[in-house]
């Protein structure tokens, strides 16, 4: 398991009200981080965890292509 998703996983009993992402996806960020592609299904996967339409929101900054695109999967 690599960095993001390790990062991820510490978060598996947490039920989100709110979850926000102000940085989809950018070059750069930790030394031991996936391809984009990874990151990508990693954040997808905990977006997915918002299941109450009536109490939870996310929050997804859409300033660039690729952040469009990665939240077309995360949103859908």
């Amino acid at each position: 398991m690599q960095g993001c998703e390790r990062r991820a996983r510490r978060l598996d009993a947490v039920d989100f009200d709110v979850l926000v992402h102000t940085n989809v996806l950018t070059e750069g960020g930790y030394a031991d981080e996936e391809p984009l592609e990874a990151r990508a299904a990693t954040h997808a996967r905990l977006f997915a965890r918002l299941t109450d339409p009536d109490r939870q929101r996310a929050v997804v900054n859409l300033d660039g292509e690729r952040a469009r695109r990665a939240a077309s999967g995360i949103l859908s």
